[in-house]
């Protein structure tokens, strides 16, 4: 079938279908490419070359297997398609040949990732190796071959250290152990004793020796724990107050007068003995008395009078004097309210030094019908007295001559009221 220029492909000169000739016997008839089928040269150079190819045997050199020949089928309705037939490729001009491209050979990627891999694994080997005989070679071996190894040992507990120990009260104990480790003092040489204190548990409360010892060759560290409020009352304040502080317990003290306790001494606590141990005791203590002068009070019956005055030689600035004579046989009394505020009446009794030397008088004290002192006077004598006053709310001062055709002054000689401060305070505005 030729084709002139300019006539359409897949057609004959005049227009018509082309005239295909039947296949040859015992091979297929060759399929004509569809118009966008790339062409066979283009195909060839894009494919891959076969096996052959690439080792350098020519593809016409081996023989194709024979292919057992198809049978015979109606083709069906033929299209376009099916009309046109691959055109044979020009034979390429005399003098050149066609260049085919050599498809290079596969690369075995993973023999050589392998082959890597063990000789990492032997470099790694020979470093390791290496750096060990490098250390055998810095420490240093005898001359047979073995190795020396000189240990060095923790410091003597019994050897002093050269630099002064820390303050670690405050501190834990963990804490404070480290920082007495840290100057270089042994583990060993640190001894720790728990005692009851009132800061937090597991605290240290006290060292010794203190901090800012240079020398030291051992420390005992006082570590808190819980304890009880200790039994103090009938002890003096201060001692009271040593006892508690060493406690870690802050002391808050008030006073009360208590004509039954000696001044200063301790007669509660709060919270009480026993308690689980605060962080603050308020401790009770007998504080002073306070008083005033009987001359100070007014009374609201008698005639007793105020000054100065001697008794026995005995001069009295702060005196109550009260006129008695033998003449008449009736007790007379003088009385003051005290309102149950004062705790007792204190003072010196006698006759005045003015009064007739055979004067003699008997005198008494009595709160609210209760007779709280008693004596009999002579002139020439003085005595000291103290009657007990708590809750009287009258005092009555009741005296009469038991001498006859003398007379005279019965003298209360700097007379006090003694009280707590503030009643005594009370007492003196009414």
């Amino acid at each position: 079938m030729t084709q002139g220029p300019g006539t359409p492909r897949g057609t004959e000169p005049d227009g018509s279908p082309p005239v295909v000739p039947p296949p040859a016997a015992g091979r297929p008839p060759a399929a004509e490419p569809a118009p966008w089928a790339v062409p066979a040269a283009a195909a060839g150079e894009q494919q891959s070359q076969s096996p052959q190819a690439a080792w350098g045997v020519h593809p016409d050199a081996v023989a194709a297997p024979e292919q057992p020949a198809p049978a015979a089928a109606d083709p069906g309705p033929r299209t376009e398609a099916s009309w046109v037939t691959a055109e044979p490729e020009a034979p390429a001009p005399a003098g050149k040949r066609r260049r085919e491209r050599k498809r290079l050979p596969r690369v075995p990627w993973r023999r050589f990732a392998a082959a890597g891999l063990v000789l990492l694994a032997l470099g790694l080997l020979g470093g390791g190796f290496a750096v060990g005989w490098a250390s055998h070679a810095a420490l240093g071996s005898t001359p047979d071959g073995d190795t020396t190894v000189e240990v060095v040992g923790a410091p003597d507990a019994a050897d002093a250290i050269d630099t002064a120990l820390p303050d670690v009260r405050g501190l834990p104990a963990v804490d404070a152990r480290q920082a007495i480790a840290d100057v270089g003092l042994a583990a060993d040489a640190i001894t720790a004793v728990d005692t009851p204190s009132a800061q937090a548990v597991g605290t240290v409360v006290r060292q010794d020796p203190i901090g800012g010892t240079a020398g030291a060759g051992a420390v005992t560290l006082y570590v808190a724990v819980p304890g009880q409020v200790p039994a103090l009352v009938g002890q003096t304040g201060d001692e009271a107050d040593r006892a508690l502080t060493g406690l870690g317990v802050r002391v808050e003290r008030r006073q009360v007068y208590d004509p039954a306790i000696a001044e200063g001494t301790v007669t509660a606590l709060e919270p009480p003995a026993g308690s689980p141990l605060p962080l603050l005791v308020t401790v009770t203590v007998a504080g002073p008395a306070s008083s005033l002068y009987l001359e100070e009070l007014d009374a609201i019956e008698g005639g007793c009078s105020s000054g100065e005055t001697a008794v026995n030689g005995q001069p009295f600035a702060h005196a109550v004097s009260c006129s008695v004579s033998s003449y008449s046989d009736d007790e007379q009394v003088t009385t003051y309210l005290v309102n149950r505020l004062a705790t007792s009446v204190e003072g010196v009794v006698g006759i005045t030094d003015e009064s007739d030397p055979g004067l003699a008088v008997e005198a008494s004290l009595v709160g609210d019908g209760r007779t709280l002192w008693v004596g009999t006077l002579r002139y020439g004598q003085s005595t000291p007295f103290a009657a007990d006053t708590r809750g009287v709310l009258r005092l009555e001062l009741r005296y009469r001559a038991t001498s006859e055709g003398e007379s005279g002054y019965l003298a209360l000689g700097d007379a006090r009221v003694v009280g707590a401060p503030a009643d005594v305070t009370t007492l003196s505005t009414q």
